[in-house]
């Protein structure tokens, strides 16, 4: 026999909590989000609805809301069992989201239209570059459907078009939160999931416009990511690895990085073709940008090392990890206090600094110690492609005492005009 309980997702909580309509037949079990909401003390857990107090003046409403789904689950349920056919989970969401009225832009969930917007991703230019999205671009997308997914499962969220809004963006968020996954992590998932609705709205297929607004925002925090001095590159460099041909050419191909600022799904692809005397002609493969570089002794050096053409690219977690391998025996051991927001807390970790270091590393420490040395921003932007200032700033990573040395520099250079009274 099919039952039929409602449960808060949390009595501990003094906020409003979403109200789930648990089914049960025999060993099947589904969470099913009424869409509705309780404050915990207004919520009594034994007759499973609001209690009868001024404090919620909806009370009612939700009540008759709870008894109407709750008469037409078990009739459902009954239906199906007389004509002697079994129950499927999927069957009764999809029932009680045609009974509620949750609809369907055209014929697709919002997750249906996800794994389709996924899918053909591949086939579809970008309006920015004339160009399919980058292969982890997608698999970025991916990720944030598995998680979707996973969310619904472990909610019960009846996640649909009408549904994104500000409760999704809450308990989406809470949920990732509870994964203890980092704020920039979280923000990247909300990120998507705009991207996701905004497609929907430009084909027509959505027209709840929530998603726009202030409240749903990106979360984010500055990371403390590490960039490499001129004298830890030097180091790198001067590392002897004639006896190890794969940290070899993962050096090397770090150390174009360094000295060109491009992406590692740009300078791994640097051949002949892109060299025109003293500079290098390329196309960023992300942004379509066309950046000239100028040949620095180091990236020269490399290419006649190779004859012109660098060695062949391996994945870039692959190298991520051997880069790391490298950094070790250069000695990049500086101790290292990264802090950040994980799970909804702030926490500080230890490192050494050669555990930080990315491919990404070298796109940053070019940028960091150009800016420092003193080149203008708008010729750093010009290479590393950067089109805002603000967006090229966030890869200037140096400490208050570097930048007071920065200013101290320019004062010993230009000298005080001011003399003492």
């Amino acid at each position: 026999m099919a039952t039929v309980r409602f449960n808060l997702r949390s009595a501990d909580i003094d906020k409003p909590q979403p109200i789930y309509l648990i089914f049960r037949h025999r060993n099947l079990k589904v969470k099913y989000s009424t869409g509705l909401k309780c404050s915990p003390p207004h919520w009594n857990k034994h007759t499973q609805r609001v209690r009868n107090t001024t404090s919620e003046p909806n009370k009612d409403r939700i009540n008759n809301l709870l008894n109407d789904l709750q008469a037409e689950a078990i009739r459902w349920a009954s239906e199906v069992l007389a004509a002697r056919l079994p129950i499927v989970g999927e069957d009764f969401r999809q029932h009680l989201d045609e009974y509620t009225g949750r609809v369907k832009a055209e014929g697709k969930t919002f997750l249906q239209f996800v794994a389709a917007f996924i899918e053909e991703a591949p086939n579809r230019n970008l309006p920015t570059t004339g160009r399919p999205p980058a292969r982890n671009t997608i698999q970025k997308f991916e990720r944030c459907f598995a998680l979707l997914q996973e969310f619904v499962k472990e909610t019960g969220f009846a996640l649909d078009f009408d549904t994104v809004n500000l409760d999704f963006y809450n308990d989406f968020t809470s949920f990732l939160q509870d994964k203890d996954y980092s704020r920039n992590y979280v923000g990247k998932q909300i990120a998507n999931v705009k991207t996701f609705m905004g497609e929907a709205t430009r084909r027509g297929l959505n027209t709840n416009l929530t998603y726009q607004s202030r409240y749903f925002r990106k979360l984010q925090e500055e990371s403390d990511s590490i960039y490499l001095t001129v004298e830890e590159l030097e180091a790198i460099q001067r590392l002897d690895l004639a006896d190890n041909p794969r940290l070899d050419r993962v050096r090397d191909l770090f150390l174009v990085g360094a000295w060109t600022g491009l992406r590692f799904s740009d300078f791994t692809t640097i051949s002949r073709e892109h060299i025109q005397g003293d500079l290098i002609h390329i196309e960023q493969f992300k942004t379509a940008e066309k950046v000239v570089i100028p040949i620095h002794s180091v990236v020269r050096a490399i290419l006649d090392k190779y004859d012109g053409d660098l060695p062949a690219a391996i994945s870039n977690q692959k190298m991520n990890n051997y880069i790391k391998e490298v950094s070790q025996l250069a000695g990049i051991t500086t101790p290292i206090i990264k802090g950040g927001t994980r799970g909804g807390k702030r926490i500080s970790e230890r490192f050494k600094k050669w555990e930080l270091v990315t491919t990404h590393t070298a796109r940053r420490s070019f940028a960091t110690n150009a800016y420092q040395s003193g080149i203008p921003a708008i010729s750093i932007m010009k290479i590393t492609g950067h089109r805002t200032e603000s967006a090229f700033l966030k890869y200037i990573k140096l400490s208050k005492e570097e930048h007071a040395r920065i200013v101290a520099r320019q004062w010993a250079q230009v000298g005080s005009a001011l003399k003492p009274v």
